[in-house]
């Protein structure tokens, strides 16, 4: 396992408990195990990241594979109370992969993590399939992503700041980490087709863009790096100011890139994300 992990024993601990519960679930009908993910495109940081695993099953498909995965999932969360609860799995066939135009195919495995495990998926254990598999097509990658935003934004914790001035809680490292950072990571997704790392997506977006964009973004990766930082009380109020008109402009860029005409000028972030929702 990569050397930045602070717990670097629970982790694999964690995987190979996977690993194993898998092969007890599904039997040979287990082909891969796969890590996606930050363990997989880098930038994993142990207080904020999630586990993210693949697991290729042997088609078809059964009506109890899903009920097998939420028993391995509880399971991990409660044997292994530091990353357990974080343990995000996907699941489907390496044949699924065929249908590239669908945002999600059986099992748990939408277009955006499918083109991570292609992109960058890493080998725990089975078969070596990732090769075989067959990329989701910009479409669906852009449906997935531009679905992903309006969920994010509309989210009750963050709809009501973003859109129309209420007051934000910044008490929550990881959720102002991802809020400052989601822009970026989708900017680059949907303008190159890739997945990439935080670090990697924030690099491609501050060489593109200027103040206040830049130093929002510099800010997320800070929260993100050190389990100790907290934002001070200029950091805070600088947030409150520049987030919301951040989150405006990536709703027109996200606009152009899917060649939607935006609403009038000077429509209302709502107004944009109405737009986006019927595009």
């Amino acid at each position: 396992m990569t050397s930045t992990l602070t717990d670097e024993r629970a982790v694999d601990l964690l995987l190979a408990e996977c690993g194993r519960l898998a092969g007890e679930a599904f039997g040979a009908r287990l082909r891969s195990m796969y890590l996606i993910g930050s363990l997989a495109h880098g930038g994993f940081a142990p207080e904020i990241s999630d586990i993210a695993v693949a697991l290729l099953l042997a088609a078809p498909l059964v009506e109890s594979d899903s009920e097998q995965i939420a028993a391995l999932a509880a399971y991990c969360a409660a044997a292994h109370p530091l990353y357990g609860r974080r343990l995000s799995l996907f699941w489907s066939t390496a044949e699924a992969f065929a249908d590239t135009e669908a945002v999600a195919v059986p099992g748990r495995f939408l277009a955006l993590d499918r083109l991570d495990l292609v992109d960058h998926g890493r080998l725990f254990s089975g078969e070596a399939l990732r090769a075989g598999l067959a990329p989701p097509t910009r479409a669906a990658v852009l449906a997935n992503a531009r679905a992903d935003l309006l969920r994010f934004v509309r989210d009750p914790a963050r709809y009501g700041f973003l859109t129309g001035g209420a007051e934000r809680d910044f008490a929550d490292r990881k959720a102002l980490a991802r809020l400052c950072l989601f822009p970026a990571r989708f900017r680059y997704t949907a303008t190159t087709g890739r997945i990439a790392s935080n670090e990697l997506a924030a690099e491609y977006f501050r060489d593109r863009t200027s103040a206040p964009d830049r130093e929002i973004v510099a800010l997320g990766l800070a929260l993100r790096r050190d389990a100790a930082r907290e934002p001070t009380d200029a950091e805070r109020a600088f947030l409150a100011e520049h987030l919301p008109p951040h989150y405006y402009q990536f709703l027109l860029d996200f606009l152009a890139i899917l060649g939607t005409p935006p609403p009038a000028k000077g429509a209302t972030m709502p107004m944009l994300l109405a737009a986006l929702d019927g595009s």
